[in-house]
């Protein structure tokens, strides 16, 4: 029994080297294959995509590659009236890197606008609307843009509250956004806490606290952190001075 046992041992040693390194093989080979049809896929994803991407252009030097934006590209997209927020969405890049750009051709949107005077405009509005008074600015501006005319917003709602100043009025209480009535049962019914954290960079994180009913300010406090026990301390305060609340949202 042992002399069979001692026989058997190597081949069976052998025998599962043989699969462990068959398996190892096959998983070489599907790896392989995977990334060779990545390899083949890419770039045809990239035949294929319609989006225009600026090309990149590496210098040499450290630093991300630079995008390669024209300067008649930009001349052209700000001719069309488009700002430099819809520029950086159409050339898919930031809005910081189309304002170096600008900077840089010395390209200023005020040059897009048309040297037309407010008599001008205003007659030139006027033939526009031609009695039309739900036509709003952005319309009048936008067929002033196809008639080649680039003209400021301000320029445009001035323009139109002086040629027809009961249509302007009538548009804005029509547009005007109707709330909802807030009402509280009474003082310390509700209290609302909120925090602000645009100075965060700064250490400066303002926490406060209004009651719904009366509007009063309950605390108003700047810290130099956003945790937790520094909220409930400015809380606890509140309670102190003007009693607890029957409820709180935040």
């Amino acid at each position: 029994m042992e002399s069979q046992m001692g026989q058997n041992t190597p081949w069976n040693g052998q025998r599962g080297g043989f699969y462990i390194l068959r398996a190892a093989d096959e998983i070489i080979h599907e790896v392989s294959d995977f990334i060779q049809e990545i390899q083949t896929s890419e770039p045809r994803a990239q035949d294929d995509s319609t989006v225009y991407r600026p090309p990149l252009i590496r210098s040499g030097s450290r630093g991300a590659p630079s995008y390669v934006i024209t300067q008649d590209q930009l001349s052209f997209l700000l001719s069309c009236g488009f700002t430099v927020k819809q520029i950086a969405q159409i050339l898919h890049t930031s809005i910081s890197t189309v304002k170096r750009r600008l900077r840089c051709f010395n390209l200023l949107q005020s040059s897009s606008y048309s040297d037309i005077s407010d008599a001008d405009l205003d007659e030139k509005i006027r033939d526009l609307v031609a009695g039309n008074d739900q036509l709003g600015p952005e319309a009048v501006r936008a067929q002033l843009r196809t008639e080649g005319i680039g003209v400021q917003r301000c320029r445009v709602r001035s323009s139109m509250h002086r040629v027809n100043p009961r249509a302007a009025a009538l548009r804005a209480m029509s547009q005007r956004l109707r709330r909802r009535a807030y009402r509280v049962t009474g003082p310390n019914s509700y209290w609302h806490l909120d925090g602000n954290h645009k100075l965060i960079r700064w250490r400066i994180v303002i926490h406060r606290a209004i009651d719904g009913y009366s509007r009063l300010v309950t605390f108003l406090q700047a810290s130099n952190n956003n945790r937790s026990s520094t909220v409930m301390n400015c809380f606890l305060d509140a309670i102190s001075k003007y009693g607890v609340p029957s409820r709180v949202r935040t």
